[in-house]
């Protein structure tokens, strides 16, 4: 299952980046697409969804008992990003806080139920550090640092699978 979310993600990401260029953010694709063909923009809600439904399995299984309860964070952050897809419209509040707690779930479910992967934390900083200085995109840091915390959190699930 992480390896069909991880093939999945990816896809998408590089179809945008071919379709687009380099996004703003990765929930910015709802719109371009959006703008393309109106039905063509359920395709980012059908991502957020599948990382969701194929993720909870593999993250529940690498969580120790009594920590399960932040496994869910991540994955219904995630899953409320593709309920409320409109960060610029009515639904924006429900977004960012889906996103912030999506981002932020994965990043606290690893240093709580895998105090040995700090050094991804480490890599994660320096990572997106270094992609902000190299990247003529500045604009674009949003997207970098979803790629930063979607990658590492595949990194480290299959690490422990």
């Amino acid at each position: 299952m992480i390896t069909f979310s991880l093939i999945n993600f990816t896809a998408y990401v590089l179809l945008m980046i071919l379709m687009f260029g380099i996004p703003t953010s990765l929930s910015n694709t709802f719109y371009l697409l959006q703008d393309k063909r109106k039905w063509m923009a359920s395709a980012f809600v059908l991502l957020m969804y599948s990382i969701a439904i194929t993720l909870v399995s593999p993250i529940i299984d690498h969580t120790p008992d009594g920590l399960q309860i932040f496994a869910f964070l991540p994955i219904v952050g995630i899953g409320f990003v593709g309920a409320a897809p409109l960060f610029k419209g009515k639904d924006s509040l429900v977004h960012k806080i889906a996103a912030l707690t999506a981002a932020g779930g994965s990043i606290f479910w690893v240093l709580l139920t895998h105090i040995d992967y700090w050094s991804y934390l480490v890599f994660s900083v320096i990572t997106f550090g270094t992609i902000m200085l190299l990247s003529k995109t500045v604009k674009c840091y949003i997207f970098w640092a979803e790629m930063v915390v979607f990658y590492s959190m595949y990194a480290i699930l299959i690490s422990l699978a």
